[in-house]
């Protein structure tokens, strides 16, 4: 049946897999700021960032916008991080 599905639809595994990746880049942004996650959640999170009702409506090309922007997200927290630890430390050797 699977074989058949992804002969008819060969998009349908594919935005599985788009699927799959947002939910994990968005599930990772959670984690790294510390706030607590689930399917339900991170679902809410992807719809309401692309203004889509339901999660599985989203087209491809919205999903990997949000996709590389929760990436980015986590990046730029990494940054931040890394420049404010530098920043305290320096602060504290001229004290």
């Amino acid at each position: 049946c699977n074989a058949l599905e992804k002969d008819l639809n060969p998009i349908v595994p594919a935005l599985d897999k788009l699927r799959k990746q947002v939910m994990a880049s968005i599930g990772g942004w959670l984690k790294m700021i510390g706030r607590e996650s689930d399917e339900t959640i991170i679902k809410g999170i992807a719809c309401r960032a692309t203004n889509y009702r339901r999660f599985n409506d989203i087209p491809a090309e919205r999903l990997r916008n949000i996709y590389n922007a929760f990436l980015n997200k986590q990046k730029d927290f990494v940054s931040v991080d890394k420049l404010a630890s530098e920043e305290l430390e320096y602060l504290s050797f001229l004290n």
